[in-house]
């Protein structure tokens, strides 16, 4: 999702990223024989906070920031070592 906000991309081109370039796939985390996602996933993504029953909207975006910045530090030093 992170790509997908950062490059304007839709759903399907997001998951090609990493099924054709193995810097992407380091990116989110799959092993180069790992399979990826498919698209269907992003969007039950997005759905899920609307679905809560909570307003936590808050709470979820603290910790949907923090967790996309662990994890995009990580990638980006996955990729520097590879």
């Amino acid at each position: 999702m992170v790509s997908q906000s950062l490059f304007g991309t839709s759903d399907v081109v997001t998951v090609l990223k990493p099924r054709c370039n193995p810097r992407w796939k380091a990116a989110c985390g799959l092993g180069l024989y790992d399979t990826a996602f498919d698209p269907s996933l992003l969007t039950c993504f997005r759905r899920r906070p609307q679905r809560s029953s909570e307003d936590s909207t808050v709470f979820d975006d603290a910790v949907a920031t923090q967790g996309m910045v662990t994890q995009l530090i990580s990638a980006v030093r996955r990729v520097i070592r590879a």
